[in-house]
C-alpha cells in the first residue's frame, strides 16, 4: 500500500505490486572513532542511495539521496568483548 510519494505527488495504490524486485543501491562508509572518553566510542557514517530501479513500480524514488550521521555509544563491562 502506497499512500504518497512526497513532493506533492498524491498517489494511492491499495493493491500490492504484481511482482517483487530489488530496490535502489545504497552505499555506506563508516569510520570508527578512537575511544572518546572512558568507555565511550563513536562512529561517523556517510551514505548514498543511487536510483537504479523503476519509479512506476514503486521500487525507487528516482532521486539521489545522501545522508550522514554520528553515533556515540557507551560500552558497559557486562557482556562486552574486548
Amino acid at each position: 500500500m502506497v499512500l504518497g510519494r512526497g513532493s506533492g505527488q498524491g498517489v494511492v495504490l491499495l493493491d500490492r505490486p504484481s511482482s517483487g524486485s530489488l530496490s535502489d543501491l545504497s552505499l555506506f562508509l563508516r569510520y570508527a572513532l578512537p575511544e572518546l572518553v572512558s568507555d565511550w566510542y563513536g562512529n561517523l557514517e556517510i551514505g548514498l542511495k543511487i536510483p537504479l530501479m523503476d519509479e512506476d513500480e514503486f521500487l525507487s524514488t528516482g532521486n539521489w539521496d545522501e545522508g550522514y550521521q554520528m553515533t556515540v555509544e557507551r560500552c558497559f563491562t557486562r557482556g562486552l568483548l574486548k
